[in-house]
């Protein structure tokens, strides 16, 4: 098993160091960021995550180069609704939120439900969603067409969008992904 403490000995390079590289020349994916190292360093597999999940923790937990890049131009009004959604969300148990290059997952053990920044306010998707928690929003009620899956679409606009309500939905597809 590599450790931080291996790491310096079998390849030469600090942890700093990779994290460094990585960041600068790495892409920009988790799973793609473990095969470049594996594949350009010839590093194995138990290394390049290792380094991954430093380097995860270290920029991507905040993810504040890839959130800038979600919320640039005109998404940027969408910002501060991103912030005091996730910041009432973001201490619940098991909770893993990945910022991707278009949407943002929020998982338990599996996916619950993505927030898309796009120009018209931001998607909020629920793969479950309980009506009765929902009092003042609209619900769009969607049907993914690849996989003939049914979901939920809540836009929110502003900060006020984010309502007990909605946080009661949203932590009750929360526990319904917990459980499967």
């Amino acid at each position: 098993m590599a450790t931080v403490k291996t790491l310096e000995k079998i390849t030469r390079r600090s942890l700093p160091d990779w994290l460094t590289l990585l960041k600068n020349k790495g892409p920009q994916h988790k799973k793609e960021q473990e095969v470049w190292l594996q594949v350009k360093y010839h590093l194995s597999a138990s290394l390049a995550r290792l380094i991954v999940r430093h380097f995860q923790q270290q920029y991507a937990a905040s993810g504040t180069a890839a959130l800038n890049r979600l919320f640039s131009g005109d998404k940027r009004f969408l910002r501060p609704v991103h912030d005091k959604l996730l910041s009432q969300i973001k201490n619940w148990p098991g909770l893993s939120i990945r910022i991707n290059s278009s949407y943002i997952s929020l998982c338990n053990s599996r996916q619950f439900a993505t927030l898309r920044p796009t120009k018209n306010g931001l998607v909020l998707s629920l793969k479950k969603c309980p009506r009765t928690a929902l009092k003042e929003k609209t619900l769009l009620r969607k049907v993914d067409q690849l996989h003939g899956t049914v979901y939920y679409q809540i836009v929110l606009l502003e900060e006020a969008d984010i309502t007990a309500d909605l946080l009661r939905a949203l932590r009750l597809c929360y526990k319904a992904e917990g459980k499967s």
